[in-house]
C-alpha cells in the first residue's frame, strides 16, 4: 500500500468514525441546546429615528398561553453609506415581562454602536427567551422596516 493510497483510507476511516459517533451521540440529545418554540406573536407598531440619532422600535408580544419573557433583545441594523458600504446597528434588552393573548406593548430605544441611524430601510431582528408553565425556550423575529421620523 502506497502513501497516498494509505491517507485516503485513513481519511476515510476517520470520517466514518466521525459519522458512527454523531450517530451514537444524536439520539441522547448531546449535540446542544435546542430551543423549543414559544407560542409567541410579535406585531411592530413604530420604528421612529429621533433626533439624537437612536431609533425607537415600539412593538406588542403576544402569547397564546402565559408565558414569562425572561429577555427580550432586540437589534437594529441599517446600511449608509456609498452603496450600502457601512453597516449602522445597535441593540437593547428587556427582561422579566408577562405576557398573554391580550399582548405586551414594549418600547426599546437602540443607541447605534458606530455613528447614527437615518431615515429609510433597516433590519429589525427580536429574540425573546422565556419560559410556560411547562417548558421554556426561545422565539426569533426578523423584518425588514423603514425607519421615519
Amino acid at each position: 500500500m502506497d502513501t497516498h493510497t494509505r491517507i485516503k483510507s485513513t481519511r476515510f476511516l476517520t470520517a466514518a468514525t466521525t459519522f458512527a459517533l454523531a450517530a451514537l451521540i444524536l439520539p441522547m440529545g448531546l449535540t446542544g441546546a435546542s430551543a423549543q418554540t414559544l407560542p409567541v406573536t410579535i406585531t411592530v407598531n413604530s420604528a421612529t429615528v429621533n433626533q439624537d440619532g437612536t431609533a425607537t422600535i415600539v412593538y406588542t408580544v403576544s402569547c397564546s398561553e402565559p408565558t414569562t419573557i425572561t429577555q427580550a433583545t432586540l437589534e437594529v441594523k441599517q446600511s449608509s453609506g456609498k452603496w450600502g458600504s457601512k453597516q449602522i446597528s445597535g441593540s437593547d434588552s428587556t427582561f422579566d415581562i408577562q405576557c398573554d393573548q391580550s399582548g405586551t406593548q414594549i418600547s426599546e430605544t437602540v443607541v447605534a454602536n458606530t455613528g447614527f441611524f437615518t431615515s429609510g430601510r433597516a433590519a429589525l431582528f427580536i429574540t425573546v427567551h422565556g419560559c410556560t408553565e411547562f417548558e421554556c425556550g426561545s422565539f426569533f423575529f426578523q423584518e425588514a422596516i423603514r425607519l421615519r421620523r
